[in-house]
């Protein structure tokens, strides 16, 4: 599930490099996946300090924080692994 969750992360981050801001509902819509899922994988997205969200109506916003280059992004430790693997144990 964890892995799950970090792919799912990872496929958001991409489509918010390309389109910059969308809706969580959206996103949801797109990549076919469960509110659950989704909310799990924007939590990661935040801590990392990839995306803001700020409501808007009954869903938010969701806005890609390019503080990263691509390069680096791409460099980067694979999303949230220190974090979330370490909750999965204590589960």
């Amino acid at each position: 599930m964890t892995e799950q969750i970090h792919q799912i992360a990872e496929q958001i981050r991409k489509k918010l490099m390309e389109v910059s801001e969308t809706s969580a509902w959206e996103l949801k819509i797109a990549l076919k996946i469960p509110n659950s899922l989704l909310y799990m994988a924007l939590g990661i997205l935040i801590r990392e300090g990839f995306i803001q969200l700020s409501q808007d109506g009954f869903t938010y916003k969701v806005r890609y924080l390019p503080s990263l280059s691509k390069q680096e992004a791409k460099q980067s430790r694979p999303l949230g692994s220190d974090h979330l693997s370490s909750v999965s144990q204590d589960v």
